[in-house]
């Protein structure tokens, strides 16, 4: 990974930082060439970089993904003007909201976990995230067969409240991928915790439903985060053992 201190053109962004624009977004470039949609600003801390989501939702990615001069060249470019504010060594500026927003709790988060390995029958052809994750944004949506399964495990999902959410095959035989809307963090939670409820309500009629494949994106397809929600996890956000913004920090998949 290229170093880069206070000589670099981008000094700022090795330390703490802000980054915010006349305009309302920001795009965020990754080494691979692949580039992300994030509202008008972002930071690094440590070997992370966190970045506000046009959702509002605020998520975490390794720096060592990210393209730093590119990132910030198209900023400039997209905005025509950049102000970069460097905070001083006790951290970010403190959110203004009161309580622990969830910035915080990506902060406390362990150091940079490896890639979750896919499904043992997952296609090896399936897209990537830039932390190299199966990406289900981009995976093939297909229906899960045959029809009549497909229709009684949506109404089963649909009775825990997950009106807002399609069903697909899964990248293996005993997954099911489901693709939310959410609008903001409180969606997330919620979406969450109704996906705890319908997989523990899956498995009564259909127990070779081993683990739900989340993605969640806003209406206009930003991404929010997504995740594989075994039967374990979905037990402790029943039973309280795991609070929804906990689950988010530790099981999120960059």
């Amino acid at each position: 990974m290229r170093c880069f201190d206070r000589r670099t053109p981008v000094l700022a962004l090795a330390l703490h930082l802000a980054v915010a624009t006349a305009g309302g977004a920001l795009v965020i470039v990754f080494k691979d060439g692949s580039k992300e949609l994030v509202a008008d600003r972002f930071r690094i801390e440590g070997d992370r970089l966190i970045a506000t989501l046009p959702s509002g939702l605020e998520t975490s990615m390794p720096v060592a993904a990210v393209d730093l001069e590119r990132t910030e060249a198209m900023s400039k470019v997209a905005k025509g003007s950049a102000i970069v504010v460097e905070t001083t060594d006790q951290g970010a500026p403190p959110d203004p909201a009161p309580g622990r927003t969830l910035a915080d709790l990506v902060r406390d988060r362990p150091a940079e976990r490896p890639p979750v390995a896919p499904a043992a029958d997952a296609s090896r052809s399936l897209r990537r995230t830039p932390a190299g994750n199966v990406d289900f944004l981009t995976a093939p949506r297909r229906p899960v067969t045959p029809a009549d399964r497909g229709e009684r495990i949506l109404a089963i999902l649909r009775g825990q409240g997950l009106r807002d959410a399609d069903l697909y095959q899964g990248t293996a035989a005993d997954r099911v991928l489901i693709d939310v809307v959410t609008a903001g963090r409180a969606d997330v939670f919620t979406a969450l915790e109704r996906c705890a409820a319908g997989l523990l309500a899956l498995q009564a009629g259909f127990p070779e439903v081993e683990a739900l494949e989340i993605v969640m994106a806003t209406a206009t397809r930003s991404r929010a985060g997504q995740f594989v929600l075994t039967t374990e996890d979905a037990q402790r956000l029943a039973n309280g053992a795991i609070t929804p913004a906990e689950h988010f920090v530790a099981k999120v998949l960059f």
